[in-house]
């Protein structure tokens, strides 16, 4: 089912154009199939680059910005710096003294991010690529070009995922290392990806949250399920269970079954736009709408038709986008003052891991790392968490 539609609110020109892009990441619990789709494929052109490693040891000094519990952190260490391409970042600039860049390339304003045991994913909206590292940046792989603005990234079963911000925009996956791309749905304006062990869905503007089967077969080639009225639907994620959402207009926090035609809103926030989910609770962020500051906010999850019941984990946030947990701390960037906080998973105090960047955007984690895009200054950047 392939609609053709006027994107709400924007221009995808002027979107890339500015640098200003707004992206969240959202997880999505459970893994995938190894399944074939039976969309068109075609042969990634694959390309390993050699990456340069500077050993740096750097202290450095980050003071809470505000919000419940905000603290002054210091903290010391010594990383491994590597990058493909340039150096640096946006007018030579490094992203921080104890950082480790993953990746710097002038123009590739990455957003999407992912990353796994082995190996970080992400975007280049700018560049048109989808892009695998290893962990410290080293041994880069190209494992797409000519992408028209990707976007999301998602990485479960053996392979990668990604979605297109553009209105010839198609839904496809490679395998991790790179080989064939297999085209999964048409889809013009996806937002945010969620991968599950049958299906995958997607947000995508103006107004839907999609749903096909992971081998690609859906009603006239496109999405088998499209639940519209969701305006500017954002971040998406799942528990195995259960899909939950955000919608960016009306301010919106979705659920629902495994079909996101049966939905219904048990909270709302100020232009909330990115969710997880872990077995207990729901996390969340708003931007907020100026000059309202934004928040980070937690809740347990609801049953039945239950509403959320929210827990202010950090308010006065300028900002915040992307958010990540694991098991006892919540981490989000905040796009507004170029800082990247984390704060215990049940509320207290604030910390910044990392100010001093331009527009980060998506944050991932594993178990040492804090991992965050910032496409305003063309970087992926690490830090200890």
């Amino acid at each position: 089912m392939n609609r053709s539609r006027t994107f709400q609110g924007l221009s995808v020109a002027l979107f890339a154009a500015t640098g200003g892009l707004a992206a969240a990441f959202a997880g999505c619990g459970g893994g995938t199939t190894g399944t074939t789709s039976t969309g068109a494929a075609t042969t990634s052109g694959d390309a390993t680059v050699t990456s340069s490693g500077a050993t740096t040891t750097s202290t450095s000094t980050s003071t809470g910005a505000g919000g419940s519990g905000g603290s002054t952190t210091t903290s010391a260490s010594s990383t491994s710096s590597a990058s493909s391409g340039s150096t640096g970042g946006a007018g030579g600039m490094g992203p921080c003294p104890s950082c480790t860049v993953i990746s710097s390339l002038a123009g590739s304003a990455p957003v999407g991010l992912a990353v796994d045991a082995s190996n970080v994913y992400w975007t280049n909206s700018g560049s048109n690529e989808v892009m695998q590292a290893k962990l410290d940046g080293t041994s880069p792989v190209t494992l797409a070009t000519g992408q028209s603005t990707p976007f999301s990234v998602k990485v479960a079963g053996g392979f990668v995922y990604w979605g297109s911000y553009s209105a010839t925009g198609v839904l496809r996956k490679t395998p991790i290392g790179g080989g064939v791309i297999t085209d999964i749905a048409n889809s013009a304006a996806v937002r945010e990806v969620c991968v599950g062990v049958k299906d995958i869905w997607w947000t995508n503007d103006p107004d839907d949250v999609q749903q096909i089967p992971l081998d690609g077969t859906g009603v006239d080639g496109g999405a088998l399920v499209v639940a519209t009225g969701n305006k500017l639907a954002n971040g998406i994620t799942s528990d195995g269970a259960d899909l939950y959402w955000v919608n960016r207009e009306t301010g919106e926090i979705k659920r629902s079954d495994l079909n996101p035609l049966n939905s219904y809103a048990p909270g709302s926030g100020d232009i909330p736009w990115d969710i997880e989910v872990d077995a207990k609770s729901v996390y969340w962020t708003e931007a907020g709408s100026p000059p309202a500051k934004g928040q980070v906010s937690m809740s347990v999850k609801p049953t039945g038709t239950d509403s959320l019941v929210p827990v202010i984990i950090a308010s006065g946030q300028a900002a915040p986008h992307g958010i990540a947990i694991d098991a006892t701390h919540v981490y989000w960037a905040n796009s507004g003052d170029g800082t990247i906080h984390k704060a215990p998973i049940g509320g207290g105090g604030d910390t910044v891991l990392v100010s001093g960047q331009m527009k980060p955007e998506n944050v991932v984690v594993d178990s040492k790392y804090v991992y965050w895009t910032d496409p305003k200054a063309d970087l992926v950047v690490r830090a200890l968490k």
